[in-house]
């Protein structure tokens, strides 16, 4: 008898370890795209990004025309020209070409900096907002909605970050 009711209130005592572990647990998720396209500042550092861009692709579209320029001006001057100073013209040309897709190269790499260079800020600011919510809702883990198949709809924390942010 006295095993017995030793091994019931063991029982008894783990399950209520468990129910108060399970208690403490709580899981939540955002999606983390719908937050970005929700946030002034992420339009903003969008904006700035599509300007850098078009000024970085204005710059090769420049250099592009000029190599055709004078690719077509060689071809017209040509016969015209010595052998050494159409072989001098050919260096010239392809020094450019080279320039050409170098920019390209370069114009490429500066666009990736500057995107994180832009969205750096954006994404402390999203991890802080994420951790102050979760906080103050009680959420022990929080997922980014991309990285899971199924979710409850109400662990979802972007309607308390919207409201958080003041935005519908």
């Amino acid at each position: 008898m006295k095993k017995l009711l030793t091994v019931v209130l063991v029982a008894a005592g783990l399950l209520l370890v468990n129910s108060q572990t399970q208690a403490q647990t709580k899981i939540g998720f955002v999606n983390t795209e719908e937050l970005f396209s929700v946030l002034p500042d992420a339009r903003k550092a969008d904006s700035a990004l599509q300007q850098y861009q078009e000024v970085l692709k204005k710059t090769g579209e420049d250099y592009q025309q000029e190599l055709e320029e004078k690719a077509k001006k060689f071809n017209t001057d040509s016969t015209k020209m010595t052998a050494v100073q159409k072989e001098s013209e050919r260096r010239k040309l392809q020094d450019l070409y080279s320039r050409v897709v170098n920019y390209n190269q370069e114009a490429q790499q500066q666009l990736q900096q500057k995107q994180q260079e832009l969205i750096a800020p954006l994404q402390k600011m999203v991890n802080e907002l994420v951790n102050k919510v979760a906080k103050a809702n009680g959420y022990t883990h929080v997922f980014s909605r991309e990285a899971l198949l199924v979710v409850p709809d109400g662990d979802n924390l972007l309607p308390l970050i919207k409201k958080q942010l003041g935005l519908k």
